[in-house]
């Protein structure tokens, strides 16, 4: 803490960027993983004044710095997310966004939690609410569908597994993976032969990611409503697109849940998009949707 303070001071009054060493990134990743753990547990303005008193400037030392090419690469990236959800947050209480999409109203009310089970994608919806309902994000880092393959022992899948365990029964659940299938999954699966083409590569991942939700329905009587893969990425859209196809089939065909329930939220992508493309205001930092995604969402849920 000392060194810590130290460099601050040091910085005052110039923007001009100070040597580092691997030790220096590797505590700027705790801060971020801090102010990290501090929003998921809804503690949201401890985690905003953690950032603007301690992340961000220790952050000025690395101005040269590429921090998304480094090893705290993963920490530099939700941490970002974070920090453009509290801009936005701060625009509604300025009164320049829409007041009840702000994650401080629902911090403020007392209303019946709707669990959103999902990886980083979860941060957005975090603590904001959807009707009456408040949105309460439990992440799981890296979770791919073919993490659900029966037999996968990959960290990810066993974090899934105890925090599925942990929740308890009768609740109602927003999941949200299989982003990370489509940018970085499917694609390498063909070309390594493990599937004879992108449809197969698809309809069996599914497929591992529906029998899944299928036996927690079954097992915990969870009503889960499994939010579409969002378009964000250009570059992976048409594979979202497919994916997205698929598993609102393989939903459609699925076996009885009850006592719980699965259903697909329908609709929401197409009104995300905009001539093939995603409506520029529901684009947050080039990854994430941005919470305004969630009207789409609550007409959604309405529906059904």
């Amino acid at each position: 803490l000392e060194r810590f303070d130290a460099m601050i001071s040091s910085m005052s009054g110039a923007n001009q960027p100070i040597q580092h060493s691997s030790d220096d990134l590797q505590m700027l990743a705790l801060h971020m993983a801090a102010v990290k753990i501090l929003f998921l547990l809804g503690y949201l303005e401890c985690a905003e004044l953690y950032s603007e008193r301690v992340v961000k400037p220790f952050r000025r030392m690395f101005t040269n710095t590429e921090l998304h090419m480094t090893i705290i690469r993963n920490e530099q990236a939700y941490w970002g997310c974070i920090d453009c959800l509290s801009s936005f947050d701060r625009s509604c209480a300025d009164g320049a966004e829409d007041a009840a999409l702000s994650a401080r109203r629902g911090q403020s009310m007392s209303v019946k939690p709707l669990v959103v089970l999902a990886d980083s994608h979860s941060l957005c919806p975090a603590y904001r609410t959807i009707g009456d309902r408040l949105l309460v994000s439990m992440l799981v880092t890296g979770l791919k569908h073919y993490h659900l393959r029966p037999g996968c022992a990959f960290y990810p899948r066993a974090h899934f597994d105890r925090l599925a365990a942990r929740l308890p029964e009768g609740i109602d659940v927003i999941v949200g993976f299989g982003e990370i299938d489509c940018r970085e999954g499917l694609l390498v699966a063909v070309e390594k032969a493990r599937h004879a083409s992108l449809k197969d590569a698809i309809e069996a991942t599914v497929a591992h990611y529906v029998r899944t939700l299928v036996r927690l329905c079954r097992k915990k009587a969870w009503t889960v409503y499994v939010h579409p893969i969002p378009p964000v990425l250009k570059e992976t859209r048409a594979v979202v697109l497919a994916y997205n196809k698929e598993l609102a089939r393989q939903i459609s065909m699925a076996p009885s849940c009850a006592p719980g329930k699965l259903s697909w939220l329908d609709g929401c992508v197409d009104s995300w998009l905009s001539g093939g493309e995603l409506r520029p205001d529901l684009n947050l930092d080039g990854t994430h949707m941005h919470p305004r995604c969630l009207r789409e969402v609550d007409a959604s849920l309405l529906r059904l």
